[in-house]
């Protein structure tokens, strides 16, 4: 049985509640999960979301987890092109970043 970690299980409570704002679902988000392929910039936050329009990334930690070198390094380049940037380890702090963006 494979054990899910808690940076996992946040992760897996956000994408349940963006579920019914999907574009698949008739809403306005588009939700790319990376995975960290090789394939994909080093540093890059867990997901990458078109929200109306709008760039948004979200890097997902544990409660208490720290970012690495690369994500902070990934974070500035987000915020330099113009794309918000969160860092959440709760469902509730997601919510409340999100919803704004949900309203326009």
């Amino acid at each position: 049985m494979t054990r899910i970690t808690p940076e996992q299980r946040v992760q897996q409570e956000i994408i349940r509640w963006l579920h019914p704002y999907l574009y698949e679902q008739g809403g306005p988000i588009i939700l790319h999960v990376r995975s960290g392929n090789s394939g994909e910039p080093k540093g890059a936050a867990d997901l990458w979301l078109c929200v109306n329009g709008a760039h948004v990334e979200v890097e997902v930690k544990a409660p208490n987890g720290k970012r690495s070198t690369d994500q902070e390094r990934w974070e500035r380049i987000c915020k330099q092109t113009g794309a918000s940037y969160l860092v959440t380890d709760n469902l509730p702090e997601f919510v409340a970043f999100i919803t704004p963006f949900l309203t326009k």
